[in-house]
């Protein structure tokens, strides 16, 4: 997933009308947004594939017994490890225009938001209190002593005969204070004041970045609750409360905010001091840390560097954390401490109150931030108190510390973790300061597009519980770089997308389903977003009518993961917001068994190897595809497609990128069916794009071909487009094949690589490849100048064998005077497979036909080449020798930063014009012994192949295979 350069864009120039023409207009389908739609979800959040009512439900689906429990249990399982990660910091030294590390960003704030909405706590009851003099005091407020406030304190502005006029909500505070708070809802807020006269009886309050208030009530000498505040919405998660002064005199001792609107406090209330970690007085090894997303403000306290345990330290040795309170006094106080240890050997630490001896407190060990009762003391006296802590095991974290007069109150509530974690990672792809690497690709690009998506979904999905001041922060964001998207996607405004006619390229899909889901989000708001779905729409038109029909890709499986996730997210938007259905599209609908017939044998998945790799594939899962699969399984009723996403899912290799998804549009009532079951062929033939994919069966342990013989994006992209729309993934490695059997792979394919012909299972021609060979990415100028067609002749498939022919002739510059290049492939199921190549050059060159198998060392017996596996044994066995000479040993096969790599190969290679060759390839299991081959010349270009119980009769001149 790397940026490509356009490879025809350089040499061929059209104009817009020439590009517009280049696809049938009898063909094409335009799609367009419809306004009505669109305004009926005006000022509706969320409303971006799901709603209140999709949620509600949701939450009952996840429970245990549910239909969704178990992809819930998948899910959460994702979004607890990603708790303990962290945002990435800048690097604009990766190595990767489009910033592969920023791009998680998106992805985690759309899962963490997912998993906050289907948590969240509805029912808390919950009161805070707060001493006035514990904020953050700025002049002219003060704090005094008073032996009637609590904690013996309280803060006020000394007599200066002023009343200030309303504050602007940029204006400072005079008092500060942190406010933590574990629900959404709407709270009561008192304030226990001394407002002696008309001249000293108000203040302003505000909240996070919100507009000062007035806040007064009655003239009284003494101390009073005042209620000064109802039903205030405030969101879960961490605020700001703010006071600036109105009149001086007033004097403030405490605030209270309460779920509870029948609840009136009295007396000094309840005394609580929160405090945290990182404020305290800290000595070495005592440090601060920020790699906690759950951690009240992002940050903790720990020990890491030291002995990992610290003998009990003497009476009033130096604490290496020290916090600071004052006591009303009198009564008994609880200390409890918010903490984390990740195991029983990290689950301690000293402690005491005023100095002398010190004690040690033993919290719960776990993965989660928990409140640990530290200590209780009896009758407190009244005054200034010390709190002293010392490590006893490296690696506990601390991150608050509450002191409260209620002794009998249970362990405090804390914010969802899941918000929490999701506003650390909002915060951070806020505060890159591009996305992109600042230099290429700025903001326009990958890494934007998935940073618009995820800000997008996680403003939508959370406008109801995030505070106006995230909420500014991210709509502002959007409007700026979702302006730049839009701009080069037009190439307007000074920008330009290289990407932008590449409309079969993951990049401009991508882009535009990150652009769709910025405008998506705020277009209520912004009414310049409109625009960019118009843009995101007019580009999707373009895709819908440039796919084939045969639902595959020239990217290889991997990029269709990625670039296909983007489109199945884009549909799904566009189909409810938007009035646009596209799932109409005849590719879409065949596109799962892209995903299925690439899939390795069931019993042989792993995390690591599930599937075929070509052009620049992994043989790993990158994004998905269990969301696409369910999308796909719901739109089409299509049980093999709910049959895979499930097993992907229990296998535990199915990727957790976008995996809410998944929970949205997974429908019960489709059930699973299995290939077999589903009567599914066991040979597949995707015709435009020339691949096929044969195996043995579907027993989850049989054998698999990939073959590929077909033009660089496809036949109909020949036909219809005149210049490159994004084939710069392809491999030049036309008639190129690959072999997994008996839990293993056998001949493998190069991944993610430089663009050489030499790195594949096919023919040479004087050490050379075919068109579009030798570059980091592909050159298809020539494919379209020549308009070269190697395709894929047949692909027949019985019980007993396959017979697969590709023509790869075409796909070699005139240079390589080749006039014929047709490889037949004779799978004798469920262990043989006969490779046959009939060459003609029009002048004499060096042919070489290589095979890349997956062991890298080799023994030999014969004419036979063994490669042992840990679970297979592969045979390669040369059977047409005349003329031929044959060897295995090291090549080098280039990886995609260009470096050589050794790779052992099997090599045949032959000088002349004409070469019929027959390569046997056996296996077996890894004690077992290949079947021998055995080849006879029966004349007139018929071949004879018997291989155990089994014959077959080859004719080239008619190119047909008969079972004898």
């Amino acid at each position: 997933m790397m940026n490509v350069v356009r490879s025809v864009s350089a040499l061929l120039v059209f104009t817009t009308v020439a590009l517009a023409a280049a696809y049938p207009a009898a063909e094409a389908e335009a799609y367009t947004v419809n306004q009505t739609t669109l305004t009926s979800y005006n000022n509706v959040h969320p409303r971006m594939y799901i709603n209140d009512a999709k949620v509600n439900n949701l939450r009952t689906t996840i429970q245990a017994g549910g239909t969704h429990a178990s992809l819930w249990g998948s899910f959460q399982d994702n979004m607890n490890q990603l708790l303990t990660k962290t945002p990435p910091p800048v690097n604009y030294s990766d190595g990767s225009d489009s910033e592969e590390w920023q791009r998680p960003n998106g992805t985690n704030m759309s899962n963490l938001a997912m998993a906050y909405l289907l948590t969240q706590n509805r029912t808390l009851s919950v009161t805070r209190w707060l001493e006035a003099e514990d904020g953050e005091l700025a002049s002219p407020m003060q704090a005094y002593s008073e032996a009637g406030a609590a904690g013996g304190k309280y803060v006020m502005v000394p007599s200066n005969g002023t009343t200030l006029s309303a504050p602007s909500p940029l204006d400072p505070p005079h008092a500060n204070y942190s406010l933590t708070l574990p629900g959404n809802t709407n709270y009561h807020i008192w304030a226990r004041v001394q407002l002696p006269d008309t001249g000293a009886h108000s203040f302003y309050m505000a909240f996070d970045s919100g507009n000062y208030e007035y806040m007064g009530g009655p003239e009284a000498a003494g101390w009073q609750w005042v209620k000064i505040k109802s039903n205030v919405k405030l969101v879960e998660g961490e605020h700001q409360l703010k006071i600036r002064y109105r009149q001086s005199r007033v004097k403030i001792d405490k605030l209270m905010f309460t779920t509870d609107a029948a609840y009136s406090p009295s007396g000094l209330g309840t005394e609580q001091h929160w405090l945290q970690a990182e404020d305290g007085v800290l000595a070495s090894p005592m440090q601060i840390y920020t790699d906690d997303v759950v951690a009240t403000k992002g940050k903790y306290i720990s020990v890491k560097s030291a002995s990992n345990w610290a003998p009990t330290p003497v009476d009033n040795a130096a604490p290496d954390a020290r916090y600071q309170f004052n006591a009303t006094g009198g009564v008994n106080y609880s200390v409890w401490a918010r903490v984390k240890a990740p195991s029983d050997d990290a689950d301690s630490f000293y402690y005491n109150m005023d100095g002398g001896s010190y004690a040690t407190s033993y919290p719960a060990y776990g993965t989660e931030w928990i409140w640990h009762k530290v200590m209780t003391v009896n009758n407190l006296v009244s005054g200034s108190h010390t709190i002293n802590l010392k490590y006893r095991n490296t690696n506990l974290k601390l991150d608050s510390i509450l002191i409260t007069s209620d002794t009998s109150a249970g362990a405090p509530s804390d914010p969802n973790k899941y918000l929490m974690a999701g506003l650390s990672w909002a915060t951070a792809s806020l505060n890159y300061p591009t996305w992109g690497n600042g230099t290429t690709n700025t903001n326009n690009d990958l890494a934007a597009a998935h940073q618009l998506l995820g800000l997008g979904l996680f403003y939508d999905w959370l406008f109801h519980h995030l505070t106006d001041t995230t909420k500014n922060s991210i709509r502002d964001r959007l409007i700026e770089r979702g302006a730049i998207m839009n701009d080069s996607a037009l190439a307007i405004n000074g920008q330009d997308g290289w990407w932008r006619e590449d409309y079969m390229g993951n990049h401009l899909w991508v882009n535009m389903t990150g652009l769709a889901g910025a405008a998506a989000a705020i277009y209520d708001e912004h009414s310049p977003a409109i625009g960019w779905l118009n843009t995101a729409t007019s580009k999707y038109t373009s895709v819908m009518n440039n796919l084939s029909d045969d639902g595959a890709s020239h990217e290889g499986v991997g990029y269709w993961q990625y670039g296909m996730g983007y489109v199945t997210m884009y549909m799904e938007l566009a189909k409810k917001l938007l009035g646009a259905n596209l799932y109409g599209e005849t590719w879409m609908t065949k596109t799962s068994d892209y995903a299925l017939y690439n899939m390795l044998p069931r019993n042989s998945w792993t995390i690591a190897n599930s599937h075929f790799q070509f052009a620049d594939s992994p043989r790993s899962n990158w994004y998905g595809p269990g969301f696409i699969l369910r999308t796909l399984a719901n739109q089409y009723n299509d049980g093999t497609a709910q049959w895979l996403a499930q097993e992907l899912l229990d296998s535990g290799i199915d990727d957790g990128d976008f995996q809410w998804l998944s929970l949205v549009n997974y429908n019960a009532g489709v059930s699973p069916v299995s290939p077999a079951n589903a009567g599914k062929s066991t040979l597949k033939h995707f015709g435009d794009m020339g691949l096929v994919y044969a195996r043995s069966g579907w027993s989850g342990d049989e054998a698999v071909i990939g073959f590929k013989s077909g033009p660089y994006m496809g036949h109909e992209n020949l036909d219809n487009v005149e210049y490159d729309m994004g084939g710069a993934h392809v491999h030049p490695d036309v008639n190129h094949f690959s072999l997994f059997g008996n839990g293993e792979w056998l001949i493998n394919d190069d991944g993610y690589a430089y663009k050489y012909t030499s790195n594949h299972n096919t023919l040479l021609i004087d050490g050379l490849g075919q068109m579009g060979d030798g570059g980091a990415w592909f050159s298809g100028w020539e494919y379209r100048v020549k308009n070269a067609r190697p395709a894929i002749r047949k692909a027949y498939t019985s019980a007993d064998f396959d017979h697969i022919i590709g023509e790869g002739a075409p796909a070699y510059t005139a240079g390589r005077n080749v006039s014929k290049y047709t490889r037949h492939l004779i799978f004798m199921k469920p262990d043989v497979l006969i490779v046959v190549d009939d060459i003609a050059l029009s002048a004499s060159h060096q042919m070489e036909l290589r095979f890349f198998p997956e062991k890298q060392s080799y023994s030999q017996s014969g004419n036979s080449y063994l490669m042992q596996g840990s679970s297979a044994k592969l045979a390669v066995t040369p059977l047409t020798m005349s003329g031929v000479t044959a060897s295995a040993g090291s090549v080098s096969r280039f990886d995609n930063t260009n470096t050589a790599k050794p790779s052992l190969a099997v090599r045949l290679q032959k000088t002349g014009t004409m070469w019929r060759n027959a390569t046997a390839l056996t296996w077996s299991a890894a004690g077992g012994t290949p079947k021998t081959v055995n080849y006879t010349d029966l004349g007139g270009g018929v071949w004879r192949f018997t291989a155990g119980t089994k014959t077959i009769e080859l004719n080239l001149s008619t190119e047909s295979a008969v079972l004898k």
